[in-house]
């Protein structure tokens, strides 16, 4: 099913109506359209990082990952069924939903659907672009990642696994070898690591329905789409050997479509068949011309019926609903498919109290009371065993924030920053006080960190909210939910700075009892001028004087999250006092920098 837009000018799907509605077409949503493409060199570079960012790792031993038997899914040696629902937040459908994120309301409705209807999968859809990846290098907003991977734990919390949905709305298919291309492989790789061995994840689905956009259907060019679609996936063979691929074509034939010779045909591309189905006078028909042509699962990765009231002239009614649901399941039930991933979990309330989607937001299975609709009752009653994993997390769930302004980007590194870190870089002289970044946004545990040359960035975003949160300014907002990490300290481990006698403070020397260190003079006045306790944390030696980079020695002292350096050539200029390179130091430790 694809989204509907008045924005934008994007192909039309037909939704196929039952014998038993009027023999007409229901009204399609549409895809948002084009983007615009900015420098080929700049994508290019983009690319060519020079490290090599860590997964997020599960914390738990040995995942269970969905495996495929025949025409099967199977977990630990079992044949399993899927049973899902494709979700949207109810307020929030398509790529609002990620704009507009609102941790505890997803957890409260994906509850429902474990609950009321037993479902043990859900689909979830990421679309390139919209807020995802839009400066044209392929970064990936860290807020959003961040907001994917609580997704992902509120299913593997209720026991659901999670099919991920990797390029929706992109209507871009560039050729091998093109700065464009390099920027999707690197949004690509970016997901497709994060989650590798994270056994909460079902499968991925490269796109939704590509054979709707208008590059296959109304300008002829469906071999371009099937060459992009071979090269992504082998991308993400690749990167990840445990979860399965699909797929999720609008119309089950393209799955065998010859487009040119030499080209590989989707469904030799794909794990299972990810099948479409709005058909509900006859699942069993196509179900059994798929099965005639492969012996791969199928997956009816999307089936579902309208229950609008405004248009209860095509059949968009709950009886009608109903029938569809019946029809369903007993296909299931005779058909020997994978499963079904029905559209939608819930009703959007956007749709039901300002009519911009027209049917699509009544085609849940629970109405936006939190009550089963008949066909809800039906989908219930087949059961299935719940998928629960064995990676674990315990983010915090995040609540709506602010809108994000577009992310910085600094050709010197190839690297962006974005959301909280760019707004604290841009509070004061973040050339001078944090450096370029040196890294994208990466998982550390559970928290999401960036290294700069001078410091590293840790984001919590269950600092955010309370009273007046919404209304501070983006650097007040970035201080309250960033921290520095403690790169001076870990710049000196191991060794041992004596400590200063104690002595009385005054105005030029101040002398710390929680450290048992001073702080004097020159570097005083920079750390006054410059944030002080909240920038920079407290002094963990004296002045010493150290050989750095250039050869050269410099009296320095460390405080818990810098390194200053006095350099007497500068002397009268605002580069006196420097902070010193910790965080490239620590990633060339760690092996991520050439040396």
């Amino acid at each position: 099913m694809q989204p509907y837009s008045t924005h934008h000018r994007s192909p039309r799907q037909r939704l196929f109506l039952p014998k038993r509605a009027l023999a007409q077409p229901g009204r399609g949503r549409r895809r948002t359209g084009g983007v615009s493409r900015l420098l080929a060199l700049v994508l290019l570079v983009a690319l060519l990082a020079p490290y090599a960012p860590p997964r997020w790792e599960g914390r738990a031993a040995g995942p269970a990952f969905v495996t495929i038997q025949g025409d099967q899914f199977i977990l630990n040696g079992q044949r399993i069924a899927i049973k899902g629902a494709n979700y949207y937040q109810r307020n929030a459908p398509w790529a609002e939903m990620w704009a507009q994120w609102d941790g505890p309301q997803v957890e409260r409705e994906v509850a429902l659907g474990a609950d009321l209807l037993g479902i043990n999968a859900l689909r979830i859809l990421v679309p390139y672009r919209h807020g995802w990846a839009e400066n044209g290098t392929g970064a990936v907003n860290p807020v959003y990642l961040d907001r994917l991977r609580q997704m992902v734990q509120i299913a593997g919390a209720h026991n659901q696994r999670v099919i991920v949905t990797l390029f929706d709305f992109a209507d871009e298919w560039p050729a091998a070898g093109t700065p464009e291309e390099a920027a999707q492989l690197r949004y690509l790789t970016t997901i497709v690591t994060l989650f590798r061995d994270d056994d909460r994840v079902l499968a991925w689905d490269l796109h939704n329905e590509p054979d709707n956009y208008g590059h296959w259907r109304s300008d002829g060019r469906p071999d371009e789409v099937i060459d992009w679609l071979a090269r992504m996936a082998a991308a993400t063979r690749r990167l990840d050997p445990n979860h399965p691929l699909t797929v999720g074509l609008g119309h089950e034939e393209n799955n065998w479509l010859e487009a040119r010779p030499g080209l590989p045909r989707i469904i030799d591309l794909i794990d299972f068949v990810g099948y479409h189905a709005y058909d509900g006078s006859d699942f069993v028909t196509p179900i059994r011309a798929i099965k005639a042509r492969t012996s791969k699962p199928i997956l009816l990765e999307e089936a579902g019926w309208p229950t609008e009231p405004w248009h209860v002239d095509h059949g968009f009614t709950e009886e009608i609903q109903l029938g569809f649901y019946r029809n369903l399941v007993a296909a299931l039930n005779s058909e020997g498919v994978a499963g079904a991933v029905h559209w939608l979990l819930l009703d959007l309330t956007q749709g039901a109290e300002l009519r911009p989607l027209d049917y699509a937001a009544w085609m849940g299975l629970i109405r936006p009371d939190d009550s089963l609709k008949p066909a809800g009752t039906v989908y219930a009653s087949w059961q299935v065993p719940r998928l629960p994993a064995t990676v674990a997390s315990a983010l915090p769930l995040t609540g709506p924030i602010p809108p994000a302004a577009p992310s910085l980007y600094f050709p010197e590194t190839r690297f962006d920053v974005a959301g909280p870190f760019k707004d604290l870089w841009l509070d004061g002289d973040g050339r001078r006080l944090y450096g370029l970044p040196l890294t994208e946004p990466v998982f550390e545990g559970d928290y999401l960190v960036q290294y700069f040359e001078r410091a590293a960035m840790e984001w919590h975003p269950e600092w955010a909210g309370g009273p007046g949160y919404a209304e501070l300014t983006p650097a007040a907002r970035a201080h309250r939910v960033v921290a520095l990490r403690h790169l001076g300290r870990v710049a000196v481990t191991g060794r041992d700075f004596p400590a200063a006698a104690p002595f009385a403070s005054d105005p030029r020397h101040w002398y710390f009892a929680e450290t048992g260190h001073s702080l004097n003079e020159g570097f005083l006045a920079y750390w006054l001028a410059n944030g002080g306790l909240a920038r920079f944390g407290y002094p963990i030696s004296e002045e010493v004087v150290e050989t750095l980079a250039d050869g050269r020695a410099y009296t320095v002292q460390y405080f818990e999250r810098a390194r200053f350096e006095y350099h007497p050539e500068n002397v009268g200029t605002p580069d006196t006092v420097q902070l010193g390179a910790v965080g490239r130091e620590e990633l060339l430790r760690r092996g991520w920098l050439p040396r």
